[in-house]
């Protein structure tokens, strides 16, 4: 019977053989999965999309985005100058908000007056607090003020590396996720926000 055990453990895929009812399900390829509200546009959630395959190509962890809106880790949209809007707005001293991220229950805002390439760059910067990333000097996708990069940049390059969500530096000095509240403003980037 010990045999039998050892041959089980080593060999994962013939776990049938060795009594199990299922064979093992094959690991995900997501480290972390995000609900995408379905009031999002086909253009935003595409650009949400390319925004996404971009962290893919520098991270460590990989993010999948699902349709839905039932999962605690989401990424919605609020109108802007809406009350909701407004709420957060004064929650950074009155700052035009164009997008949060909140680590306590990991989830991502964004504006829904943007024009399609300033809404790619707020949600890359987002994304990039929700692999742990904080804010860093300009020019950078994770500069405060949107819009001072339109690619990774080394400053954006040396804080993910710091932080262990690029292959490099341990993740020694990581900022605690769970007390991250980010946002993103208004930068030097040649779309604005448009007025309702």
């Amino acid at each position: 019977m010990k045999g039998k055990h050892a041959f089980c453990g080593v060999v994962a895929l013939l776990a049938i053989a060795c009594g199990a009812t299922t064979a093992p399900s094959p690991p995900s390829p997501c480290d972390r999965t995000y609900s995408v509200s379905s009031d999002f546009s086909s253009d935003e959630r595409t650009a949400l999309e390319r925004a996404n395959e971009r962290w893919a190509e520098i991270a460590v962890a990989q993010f999948c985005l699902v349709d839905g809106d039932a999962s605690r880790k989401t990424i919605r949209r609020i109108p802007y100058g809406s009350a909701e809007w407004q709420e957060l707005s004064r929650s950074f001293g009155g700052l035009n908000i164009l997008g949060v991220y909140r680590g306590a229950d990991d989830s991502i805002t964004i504006v829904d007056s943007l024009a399609l390439d300033l809404f790619e760059l707020v949600a890359l910067h987002e994304l990039g607090h929700a692999y742990g990333l904080g804010h860093v000097d300009a020019p950078a996708i994770m500069h405060a003020a949107i819009g001072t990069a339109t690619d990774f940049t080394p400053n954006d390059m040396t804080e993910c590396r710091r932080v262990g969500a690029c292959p490099g530096l341990s993740q020694s000095d990581a900022p605690d996720a769970d007390d991250a509240l980010e946002c993103a403003l208004p930068g030097p980037h040649p779309s604005s926000v448009q007025a309702h």
